[in-house]
């Protein structure tokens, strides 16, 4: 056996003891060596995507619902470029990828030599470490590297991490069996530091957030947490806590807002300073409102943020606390260490109370609307089950989705640092470890974007797809920087007269198509209940008429 294939076969055998079960491939010859060891281990679920790009996240999708770790292989050269933007994905949302990337041998690095390209640290910016292994190497150095990689990957906080490994000639792979004479890397146990404060602290920190303080929870984007979930819940029971929660903060029950904008849209800037809080405390991404960031930068807030980072996240411009622990373990010990205050808080209450007001009147305003954009996604919403995972793309789809309550079992959107790009591949990748059904709701641009995605031939009949079908880029028409630029149709609208419907049924989708309301809740019912293969609806609307009306309803008490 060549030494390439032994220590392919160890490190295989490495990633399975270290608990790595799902590895997403793409085909290459630098890597046949990866791949083939990575195919004898039977404990790891094998995908194989061509498509590099495609293939990182679904490698996304897959570990965002895991919570685990995912491995990507790749072959040499540009091909590794494109596992990028989904590492710098993972990267701000803390989701453990594993980029297993084949190099050839550093001697050829800027040599003329094809499909060579320097790739040690190329992703040095975007993920949390870098490692760099010769496939030639002493065995213990090998076993080191891999099993530090491994550790610092799902090290909380968990991110993603790149693998080089140099393969110097890759032999011809034959058929004989390689396990017996696979050379064996030492697994390293890694035990996790604690992630609790001390008890001084927490009463001190309790202490300062007794009634008749107003207290501010800011929830961005964070993984269904029922830890979480509970102690947040809780807390609006001491009546002066309230949450402010994006949909994809995954936080939902009493004391929980999860439809920013549409309550403070229904506020006048005299009720919403009266409803100011004295200090806010944030956990999880970069939140979906900037409704509510502009409110909480004007009011200059004592601001703490919770989880563990690099950098301080002084997002409202007025960070007065870093604690530096996971949120859940956190609001866990908030709530044991508070006390019922002598002064009690309606604080609670008010919110709660102009949250049911403004949540009654945006049905009542979106009652009255014509077919467009808003009409059609609060319709779709609010006709799935929830024990459906909800995957958003970016754009006006997951600013549309959380205009009225969401308490699905899960929602996600790639809103850590990604545009439209991906947000197929990574619901598909979602589905395929979720055993109920997973919904993507996106836009025309998106959609057309991801096109690649459509041809992976495993995809899941648990997976429904909804297209808005508006003529592409309908957030230009909405947001202020693009509305009123005069050739915004031209050149942001971008429509791309692809019919995603015709391309998605040549893949195998069963499609359906709505014009208007009725027809969308019939076809959409039709479309949840399909089981025989993937399923998508094209919905046509205007995204002029769309982005007006939605503007109109951001707008409508000013």
């Amino acid at each position: 056996m060549t030494i390439e294939r032994e220590r392919s076969h160890a490190i295989a055998a490495l990633l399975a003891a270290r608990g790595i079960n799902e590895i997403v491939v793409s085909p290459g010859s630098r890597n046949a060596p990866l791949i083939e060891a990575i195919a004898h281990e039977s404990s790891i679920k094998k995908t194989v995507v061509i498509d590099e790009r495609s293939a990182a996240f679904v490698a996304l999708g897959k570990a965002s619902v895991l919570q685990q770790c995912v491995a990507l292989v790749c072959t040499s050269g540009t091909a590794l470029l494109n596992y990028a933007p989904a590492l710098a994905e993972a990267r701000y949302r803390n989701i453990p990828l594993l980029a297993i990337t084949a190099d050839r041998a550093h001697e050829w690095i800027n040599r003329n030599d094809a499909q060579t390209i320097v790739q040690q640290d190329v992703y040095n910016n975007y993920i949390k470490q870098s490692f760099n292994i010769d496939i030639r190497d002493n065995s213990r150095f090998i076993s080191l590297t891999v099993n530090e990689a491994i550790a610092e990957c799902t090290n909380f906080p968990c991110g993603p991490v790149h693998l080089n490994i140099e393969i110097p000639d890759p032999s011809i792979i034959d058929n004989d069996d390689t396990e017996s004479t696979a050379q064996r890397l030492d697994v390293i146990d890694y035990i996790a530091p604690a992630m609790t404060l001390d008890r001084n602290t927490m009463s001190r920190l309790a202490g300062r957030l007794q009634s008749p303080t107003k207290v501010m929870i800011v929830a961005g984007a964070f993984g269904p947490d029922r830890n979480l979930n509970r102690a947040v819940g809780r807390l609006c029971f001491f009546g002066n806590f309230i949450t402010l929660a994006d949909s994809i903060s995954n936080l939902h029950g009493q004391g929980i807002i999860n439809c920013v904008d549409t309550v403070l849209s229904h506020l006048s800037k005299e009720e919403l300073d009266n409803l100011a809080p004295d200090i806010v405390i944030s956990h999880g991404g970069a939140i979906l409102s900037s409704h509510l960031k502009q409110y909480l930068r004007d009011k200059n807030i004592e601001h703490w943020h919770i989880g563990i980072t690099e950098r301080s996240q002084d997002t409202y411009r007025s960070l007065t606390t870093r604690i530096e622990t996971e949120p859940a373990s956190f609001y866990s010990q908030l709530v044991a260490s508070m006390r019922r205050s002598h002064t009690p808080s309606d604080y609670t209450a008010r919110w709660i109370n102009v949250y049911s007001t403004a949540v009654t009147k945006a049905k009542e305003y979106i009652s009255t609307l014509d077919w467009c954009d808003l009409t059609a996604v609060t319709s779709i919403m609010s006709m799935t089950p929830k024990n459906y995972n909800i995957q958003l793309s970016n754009g006006m789809s997951v600013r549309y989705a959380q205009i009225l309550p969401v308490d699905h079992h899960r929602v996600d959107c790639n809103r850590g640092v990604s545009g439209i790009e991906g947000s197929t591949s990574t619901a598909i990748g979602a589905s395929s470890v979720y055993p109920g059904n997973t919904l993507l709701i996106t836009g025309d641009m998106s959609a057309v974007y991801d096109l690649n995605a459509l041809a992976i031939p495993w995809i899941s009949p648990r997976f429904k797809a909804v297209v808005i079908n508006n003529g592409g880029g309908g957030i230009f028409k909405y947001i202020k920087g693009t509305r009123t630029f005069d050739d915004v149709d031209t050149y942001m609208l971008a429509a791309t007269g692809c019919n995603i419907g015709k391309i998605a049924a040549a893949n195998g989708f069963k499609v359906y198509t709505a014009q208007d309301a009725e027809e969308l809740k019939q076809n959409y019912r039709k479309m949840l209940a399909e089981t025989e293969s993937p399923a998508m609806l094209v919905v046509d609307t205007s995204a002029a008429r769309s982005a007006d009306i939605m503007h109109n309803f951001i707008n409508r008490n000013k």
